[in-house]
């Protein structure tokens, strides 16, 4: 699709043919300050990267940008919130797949439907999950760990940042896939997860690059795999799973920029190009894809609305069979 150039002047443009009355001021977006609901907490890497990308877009679309932290529920309770804003384009959210996709699909009422409640905006960058295993366990490869665990059934468990996590579906998925039980050890997000790995109380984890990354150089974890089709610029000596013959093995989590249903095209165009000029700057990218986290530069509102679809169909399984009320 062929953006519109000059978005603004354009809309100013028809406005005023139209309604001669009306001053080119008045049909100008953004006119005043627009809020970003955030629904992770303060200092985590979603809070991180919305504050990063939120400052950026704010001097692109020349208007204060304020991120207002809407925590709990793991993300349903952000989520609600922006749902149900008035679709105008002042209440916005960069969501990650948590919140948007995988809480919905994993438990019985959500609060909101991915498809249904929100308009589609941009899908700004990718994370996939690592697996990672304590340093002092005598695995060096997916393979050996894999075979560690069928050898010993049940004896093996693994950590998440809670229950319905990304991070907990991604390691039922591994579970399945592979044919491997292991108990699910449920901690209050990454950081006391990690902690559990480190210290041996768990025998494995999947993770996001951007957390395990810091453990990994201290050489504390093990990065066996990550799941994904491509290694990644930040972990270049760790083997994808298609590298390791589990084609099957993929797991990535998106940062979706996202509105309330019913917003209308001309201000989600003008906020997809914003966007989009956000992700194209150099300086935010490099800093991106050092923490793991790959950028993604060119994305229209159709093609997110099909991502989303795409990986709603994909956990929807694994979540229903993950299901919590």
């Amino acid at each position: 699709m062929q953006r519109r150039p000059f978005l603004k002047t354009l809309i100013g443009g028809l406005v005023g043919a139209t309604q001669p009355a009306l001053s080119f001021a008045q049909n100008v977006y953004p006119d005043r300050p627009i809020k970003f609901i955030n629904a992770f907490p303060a200092g985590g890497p979603s809070d991180i990267f919305i504050r990063a990308f939120t400052q950026r877009l704010s001097a692109v679309l020349n208007t204060p940008i304020v991120v207002d932290n809407r925590v709990g529920a793991g993300g349903a309770i952000g989520g609600h919130e922006a749902a149900r804003a008035k679709p105008d384009g002042y209440t916005l959210q960069v969501a990650t797949s948590s919140s948007l996709i995988i809480y919905p699909v994993s438990v019985r009422k959500p609060l909101y439907d991915p498809i249904k409640d929100f308009t589609p905006i941009a899908a700004l960058a990718k994370l996939s999950a690592t697996i990672c295993v304590p340093a002092s366990l005598p695995v060096n490869t997916l393979s050996d760990f894999i075979a560690l665990l069928k050898a010993n059934p049940e004896k093996y468990s693994y950590g998440s940042a809670g229950i319905g996590s990304f991070v907990h579906l991604a390691a039922e998925l591994f579970k399945k896939q592979l044919g491997v039980d292991s108990l699910h050890v449920p901690y209050k997000g990454s950081a006391p997860a990690m902690q559990a790995l480190v210290s041996g109380q768990i025998a494995w984890l999947c993770d996001v690059p951007s957390t395990s990354l810091p453990f990994y150089e201290a050489g504390k974890i093990k990065i066996l795999a990550l799941c994904d089709t491509e290694r990644s610029q930040a972990l270049p000596r760790v083997p994808t799973t298609v590298e390791q013959g589990f084609p099957e093995m993929l797991a990535n989590t998106y940062n979706f920029f996202v509105a309330p249903a019913g917003i209308s095209a001309v201000v989600g165009e003008t906020l997809n190009a914003a966007a989009m000029k956000v992700m194209r700057q150099k300086e935010f990218t490099d800093q991106l894809r050092a923490q793991g986290v790959v950028p993604i530069l060119d994305t229209t509102p159709a093609q997110t609305k099909d991502l989303i679809r795409i990986e709603t169909a994909r956990w929807t399984p694994i979540g229903q069979a993950n299901m919590s009320d």
